[in-house]
């Protein structure tokens, strides 16, 4: 910002003049810390320019500081030579003391003395370019858990100070060995005030880095003073890098809460500018965001690990400049749900950095999942039950209207992108009776036993049909029912599952309907297509009706067969119609996994010698 040569022309001449009319101190040399009131009217080889009505407080004028209004009232004790010579406009600095906790930088308005020898200053706000017109300050910084001045923290939640082990070698002397953790290390439990309708439990690790640069110059000097409004060149940004895991556990309920886990303030940097202290004190909070609709119970885990910097850089001739920067990585989740969800949570910093005590740049640096679930399906992509969304969100300004005159904020960076989802998968359907090798007899009632489920766990509607017409189906049931045939011929059963998304899946089996025998022989236990340990003991009934009783019942089992009970060996078992029987009493299994199908059948004889059977395929398993 260059005034026209006119201006600059005469300002020079001022300056000219009152440096040598006024008879002010010649420049001193510096070196180390800063002596009393340091006065510079030229540009020294290191490259910084300091006005002479800066006065850079020492040691002596500190320890007569005896408070500091935030109404900017500062009194000192008593007077020093340097108090003396205070005027009005000179802009006073101070590094970090006790009654200025932040430093000082301030313009003197007004200078009284009481009677009992204090000295009262009144000041105004000062800018940093008054007090310097050419110096830099740069710096990296990697903030520890030791640099930290004070810590607060949410109820649940555990900030893991740092820790400092010993390491010694039994009888050699030596000095112990320090082990310190870098990282800022939380553990989190808390229900987001939803008196524990959501719970988010884990833990989480950052490791925060500040970056500053603060550059002032003057391109015009005349006889060695500057004659422009210095320009100002300021860089900050601020990044966090984050190892998150939580796991989250919710229930039916609505929710939008932030809070605040800990708070952070640091003890503040002092860097310096030839005699000049540029005091920064870093402001770091730590929080949780979440918000959502939950319509059902949910459950899943978090795990982010992730990089972001947000900053930014304002020179005079060209303005604000976004310095931001982000890298992540979302771990892909397994979730549970049971109806539709829609969360958002997210674990973020915010960072402000006080210079001088006032409000400076300011930055929040926040990542995590939005997860959307729904069993019918996601509206924008049916076929999707659920997806994962890693969103990140950068935001950045200062707000200095008192140290160098700066307002800005701006929205760096917003950005969500899919890291998982889970796809719809097809209902799983079969049929365990009838099977092709059931015996079914027109106008015998005949069991549907069927398996039908959603890989997903959501319901299903089923519905068995015939491929005949005059059968009396559909059937809507899942697992169970029962029906009858009232003319023979061959059959073709389909069970169809459909779910929530209106996928299907179906299955068919054969079979040919017979008409009824003289003797009509049912076996009551076991079921047809069951499933029977090689060692377990099951009751073997069977009933008969037609033809001219007493009956006579005689069981044998044939192993092993195809799925229809075609071949096998046969083994006899016994005779009766309610027996107990175990596979292992007919037949030698050898080795410890069986997995094999059979065929049960019963024969019946009548007083009179007309005979009939029925079968029913059981599949032997054991799983070791």
């Amino acid at each position: 910002m260059k005034r026209s040569s006119y201006r600059t022309i005469l300002s020079a001449i001022l300056v000219f003049l009152l440096t040598t009319v006024c008879n002010l101190p010649s420049t001193r040399p510096l070196s180390g810390s800063p002596t009393d009131v340091v006065v510079l009217v030229t540009a020294t080889p290191d490259g910084y320019l300091i006005p002479p009505t800066t006065k850079v407080l020492d040691s002596n004028v500190q320890s007569a500081l005896e408070s500091f209004s935030p109404e900017g009232v500062i009194v000192f004790s008593h007077t020093t030579p340097a108090l003396e010579n205070l005027a009005q406009g000179d802009v006073m600095v101070s590094d970090a003391v006790p009654a200025a906790p932040y430093g000082l930088l301030r313009k003197v308005q007004s200078i009284q003395k009481t009677a009992e020898g204090k000295v009262i200053i009144k000041t105004v706000d000062a800018e940093l370019i008054e007090a310097v017109h050419e110096g830099k300050v740069s710096f990296i910084k990697d903030l520890k858990p030791e640099d930290i001045k004070t810590t607060w923290v949410y109820p649940g939640v555990t900030f893991n100070a740092p820790v400092t082990t010993s390491r010694t070698v039994p009888g050699v002397a030596m000095p112990a060995e320090e082990i310190r953790l870098n990282t800022f290390s939380y553990n989190i439990d808390t229900d987001f005030g939803t008196n524990g309708k959501v719970k988010v439990v884990g833990n989480a690790s950052i490791e925060p880095k500040l970056e500053a640069d603060v550059n002032i110059s003057c391109n015009e000097k005349v006889f060695g003073v500057c004659a422009e409004i210095p320009d100002l060149n300021f860089m900050t940004r601020i990044a966090i890098l984050e190892n998150v895991s939580l796991a989250v556990k919710g229930d039916s309920t609505s929710f939008n809460k932030r809070v605040e886990i800990a708070k952070h303030e640091f003890t503040p940097l002092t860097f310096w500018i030839g005699p000049v202290p540029v005091v920064f004190t870093p402001i770091l909070s730590i929080y949780l965001q979440g918000d959502g609709v939950l319509t059902s119970k949910l459950e899943y885990a978090i795990g982010q690990k992730l990089t972001l910097a947000a900053g930014f850089s304002y020179n005079s001739d060209n303005g604000f400049k976004d310095l931001s920067e982000a890298s992540f990585d979302f771990i892909k989740p397994t979730p549970t749900f049971t109806k539709q969800i829609e969360l958002r949570g997210v674990i973020g910093g915010e960072f402000k950095l006080l210079l001088y005590g006032a409000i400076g740049p300011f930055a929040s640096l926040e990542a995590g999942p939005y997860f959307r679930a729904n069993l019918a399906g996601l509206p924008s992509a049916p076929g999707v039950l659920w997806r994962a969304e890693g969103c990140v969100w950068l935001f950045a300004g200062i707000d200095s209207q008192k140290v160098i005159k700066l307002k800005y904020q701006k929205e760096l960076y917003k950005s969500c992108a899919i890291f998982a989802e889970g796809i719809n998968q097809l209902p799983s359907v079969s049929i365990q009776s009838p099977n092709q090798g059931t015996q079914v007899y027109q106008g015998e009632q005949l069991k549907l036993r069927a398996t039908a489920f959603d890989p997903d766990g959501g319901n299903l509607n089923c519905q068995w049909t015939s491929n005949q017409s005059g059968d009396p189906f559909p059937i809507p049931d899942c697992e169970r029912a029962t029906v009858t045939f009232n003319s023979p011929g061959s059959r073709t059963l389909t069970l169809k599952a459909t779910d929530s998304t209106g996928q299907s899946a179906n299955v068919s089996v054969s079979f040919e309907v017979l008409p009824p025998p003289n003797i009509l022989v049912s076996i009551n236990n076991p079921l047809d297509g069951g499933t029977v340990g090689p060692d377990e003991v099951v009751s073997l009934i069977a009933s008969a009706s037609g033809g001219q009783e007493p009956y006579n019942f005689s069981w044998t089992f044939s192993f092993a067969t195809d799925p229809a009970g075609n071949g096998g060996t046969q083994y006899n078992i016994g005779n009766g119609n309610n027996l107990n029987w175990a596979p292992s009493n007919s037949i030698t299994f050898g080795g410890c996994e069986v997995d094999g199908f059979g065929r049960l059948t019963v024969n019946v004889q009548d007083a009179n010698g007309f005979s009939s059977s029925r079968s029913s395929i059981l599949l032997i398993s054991r799983i070791c």
